[in-house]
């Protein structure tokens, strides 16, 4: 009784497992072969010219008897072969009216599937030690805390003004808002990143303070008035050493490693293609 309860949740799992992979016919499981290779000992069942390999067979009765220890029947094992020459005619018909051309979805899973497959290739690889310092070495910005600031920054109209401002600030005197002079409150509070405090006093005055480590205040004009800004804390970058986080460069080094995967496998996809681009007017 429970070998025929699980026959409908497995017939249900093979059909959809199957369908994705029946469709890479020169990727993966399935191919197409000629009649001369009938009688060789990998082939299980052969569909209109597309074979289910003796491997993909012996997979799927893994799968199939993962929910039992019990050895499987001569019944069971024809059972299973039954499904995937089902799951195949049925992929056929499926490409044959076009479902893998106009179904969005089923493009998007099989895209889905095939960078899957790439990654869980890759996934097998066991970098070396050397390697993964070579990485470590290249790409140490990925590894690094971005240094940090906090600023406060005024405007002023003359340059007295702003020589009066960065006076006070270096002699840590309270500098009230005048009728010439005017503290910028739109910036946040607190350490933030070069990159975002850019976004709020510009490149210039950026730049400005980061070639300056050492002082407290920077002066600079610009579009017709004076500005000073006060550096009221930093935090430098910190790189962290390789052996503190070997891990985490394990997981940057494999992502790098299927990235790179699937650029190469579908570069190789293009050059092997016959690719023409229509002008497209946008009006």
């Amino acid at each position: 009784m429970m070998r025929s309860k699980n026959y409908n949740t497995n017939l249900v799992w093979l059909f959809v497992g199957a369908f994705i992979g029946l469709i890479f016919a020169g990727y993966g499981i399935f191919t197409e072969i000629n009649s001369d290779q009938l009688e060789g000992s990998e082939v299980a069942a052969v569909v209109n010219k597309a074979i289910i390999s003796k491997e993909t067979y012996l997979q799927a009765l893994d799968r199939f008897n993962t929910d039992t220890k019990d050895e499987l029947s001569t019944i069971d094992r024809e059972w299973v072969l039954q499904r995937l020459i089902e799951e195949e005619l049925l992929v056929q018909r499926g490409l044959a009216l076009g479902i893998l051309d106009t179904d969005n979805d089923v493009r998007g899973a099989i895209v889905r599937a095939l960078i899957a497959s790439i990654n869980n290739e890759v996934a097998a690889i066991q970098p070396s030690d050397d390697e993964l310092v070579e990485y470590y070495n290249s790409h140490q910005e990925r590894f690094t805390y971005p240094g940090a600031i906090a600023v406060k920054v005024w405007i002023a109209a003359t340059e007295n003004d702003a020589l009066s401002i960065k006076i006070a600030i270096q002699e840590n005197k309270v500098i009230p808002d005048k009728k010439n002079t005017r503290l910028l409150k739109n910036i946040p509070q607190g350490l933030l990143t070069m990159n975002k405090l850019r976004e709020y006093i510009g490149p210039t005055l950026v730049t400005l303070v980061a070639s300056n480590p050492e002082q407290k205040t920077v002066v600079n004009f610009s579009q017709g008035r004076w500005y000073v800004v006060e550096i009221v804390q930093r935090k430098e970058s910190i790189t962290q050493p390789f052996d503190e986080i070997k891990y985490q460069v394990i997981n940057e080094y494999m992502r790098y490693r299927a990235d790179e995967k699937l650029r190469q496998y579908i570069n190789n996809l293009k050059e092997s293609a016959t690719i023409k681009l229509n002008k497209i007017n946008d009006d």
